[in-house]
């Protein structure tokens, strides 16, 4: 009964935003046209099929432009088989008069939202949102805060602590999520929802080999960043945020959940599935504090 009244609450706040920026009480600003030349907070997202042609992604990104602190540019990625700017939904069409950058790219499931980004801006700070979120208007102010205390790490709005069994963080769906700002290694899992800011260079080159990820962990972008980032040994940085997210979506999901990508990964157990592949083929493991060993090292 709580979850569908949360999931109604969602729905109505949802579509009152949409409300307010369809009937033009909301304004949408454009981004800043100074630039940087590097060392920019670049907000990076992707997104498919009825959410680009019925505009979900659209609203999304209103709500980042729409930010206290607005980031210094935003990047949609598309399928570069399936879009193209004769087919862009006009109302995104019109975001790029906003600043919107639209990069037609492969298409790289739930990966696509960071790699191409990554790969095309690699001395900025790279900000990962989801398409169906209608972000609070302080998200880019308190990601970009935290990465100023702390530069070089990954700072994240939403994240969990593994649990250690065996070696192998197991047990995913049972992982508590952090309830207060905390800094820490690799017992911080960021998760992609919330949004996650990617410092340059914070993540070894093994993130973006596509033929890795695609081989080891082809649903769990999540387990093959926060993989990359132990490699690299960066630093976290969880910002508790208190007020939540919202979507006009939710109601989709909702009678649909049974076929996304993040229900299947935790409630079939993919995430275990995936991190133990992962663990396995590099020979890996955690120790009791939560640093990544040589498998031999736990004998």
């Amino acid at each position: 009964m709580l979850s569908k009244l949360l999931v109604l609450k969602n729905v109505v706040a949802g579509y009152l935003y949409k409300w307010l920026v369809d009937s033009h009480l909301f304004s949408i600003p454009s981004l800043p046209t100074k630039k940087k030349a590097e060392g920019r907070y670049i907000v990076s997202l992707t997104s498919y099929g009825r959410r680009v042609k019925t505009s979900v992604v659209y609203y999304s990104i209103v709500s980042i432009l729409r930010q206290s602190m607005p980031p210094d540019h935003i990047v949609l990625c598309l399928d570069k088989t399936l879009w193209n700017d004769g087919n862009l939904p006009p109302k995104l069409k019109k975001l790029k008069h906003k600043g919107l950058e639209v990069l037609y790219c492969e298409d790289m499931r739930s990966y696509t939202k960071l790699i191409p980004s990554l790969k095309k801006y690699p001395n900025d700070y790279i900000i990962t949102v989801d398409d169906d979120i209608i972000y609070t208007r302080d998200t880019i102010e308190r990601l970009t805060h935290a990465s100023n205390k702390t530069p070089d790490a990954i700072c994240c709005l939403n994240a969990s602590k593994p649990i250690i069994k065996n070696g192998y963080a197991a047990m995913y769906e049972n992982w508590m999520q952090y309830k207060k700002n905390t800094i820490g290694y690799n017992l911080i899992f960021p998760c992609g929802v919330g949004g996650v800011l990617y410092p340059p260079h914070s993540l070894d080159l093994l993130a973006m080999d596509d033929k890795m990820f695609k081989k080891l962990c082809p649903y769990a972008d999540d387990v093959w960043f926060w993989y990359c980032g132990m490699l690299k040994q960066t630093l976290k940085h969880v910002v508790y945020k208190h007020k939540s997210d919202y979507s006009f979506d939710a109601l989709y999901q909702y009678f649909h959940r049974g076929t996304a990508l993040t229900h299947s990964n935790r409630y079939e157990h993919q995430n275990d599935n995936q991190i133990r592949t992962v663990f396995d083929y590099f020979g890996v493991r955690l120790d009791k504090d939560g640093y990544l060993v040589k498998n031999t090292a736990l004998k």
